[in-house]
């Protein structure tokens, strides 16, 4: 969930303070005071009740709360507010005119590429709600311009996509782990029946970001359910694993530049905003290809 942001023409960032309904903006040396962007908490034009996921294009800022896009300019300015076809589960800015949209409830696809009107212009990967339950479809998403990459919560998978639908690998976060065991069906009222997590559930992977030739993941917990403080590298290439980085904390978001990895970590009822040292760059002698 991509609560951490770059503009990196302003070489300011975002994240989302999902109390008040607004975007925090810092200086990436994390001196300043924040300043805000955004109406608040309300049901009005700009105006927000819950976010899903947001992204940044150049100085825009997409903001994605259930089937409405809402999207801002770095001088607060309200560019847009729409309904979109589908409920966006996760959604990323593909350019000016174009968002992919994670809906996994909502549509035949997995992957929909909507316009800014919020109108369908194609999806693929077909879901198969009949037999499989939605829960099997949550993740994260990272996009590098070119390639979409989505890493599974639940299921334990790092998957990478073209934009025309085509899947260029997929590998194991977590080695030989069934899922089944994740899934509990229990009544949902007369006949009907539902799917929930089991108490015993094992998540995978919590976020992802993308960066030159790597893809992080921010691991949830281990098997004791205790939460994990360190990153996974993996190769944007082929997905084979590469490294592994600790931090402080478990990070709830992340995001890359030169200067550092910036994280979103918790400790107790506090959120501290951190900046660790960009390590990608110390793996260049075992930089990895990519296509």
């Amino acid at each position: 969930m991509n609560l951490l942001n770059f503009v990196s023409q302003v070489r300011i960032f975002f994240t989302f303070e999902r109390n008040i309904g607004k975007v925090a903006v810092f200086d990436r040396d994390l001196q300043a005071r924040p300043f805000f962007i955004g109406k608040g908490k309300g049901e009005g034009p700009g105006e927000l009740t819950g976010i899903t996921d947001m992204d940044v294009h150049h100085d825009r800022i997409y903001l994605f709360s259930g089937t409405r896009l809402v999207v801002w300019s770095i001088a607060d300015t309200l560019v847009l507010d729409k309904q979109m076809a589908v409920e966006a589960y996760r959604g990323e800015a593909l350019d000016e005119h174009r968002i992919l949209i994670l809906s996994p409830t909502s549509s035949d696809y997995l992957f929909n590429i909507l316009d800014l009107e919020g109108k369908i212009i194609r999806g693929f990967v077909r879901t198969n709600l009949g037999k499989v339950t939605p829960l099997r479809y949550s993740g994260d998403l990272a996009f590098d311009g070119k390639y979409l990459y989505y890493a599974g919560e639940s299921e334990s998978f790092l998957k990478k996509y073209t934009l025309e639908g085509r899947q260029l690998f997929s590998v194991a976060t977590i080695d030989n782990l069934p899922s089944e065991g994740n899934y509990v069906q229990f009544e949902a009222g007369g006949e009907s029946m539902a799917m929930g997590y089991s108490p015993w559930v094992l998540f995978s992977t919590a976020t992802i970001e993308v960066y030159d030739a790597y893809l992080l993941a921010v691991p949830i917990h281990d098997e004791n359910r205790k939460p994990l403080s360190y990153l996974d590298i993996y190769a944007t290439g082929d997905g084979r694993y590469v490294a592994t980085y600790d931090l402080a904390r478990m990070p709830l978001a992340l995001a890359v530049d030169a200067d550092g990895i910036y994280t979103l970590e918790r400790e107790g009822d506090d959120v501290y905003l951190k900046r660790y040292p960009n390590v990608l760059t110390t793996l260049a002698d075992n930089r990895p290809d990519t296509p």
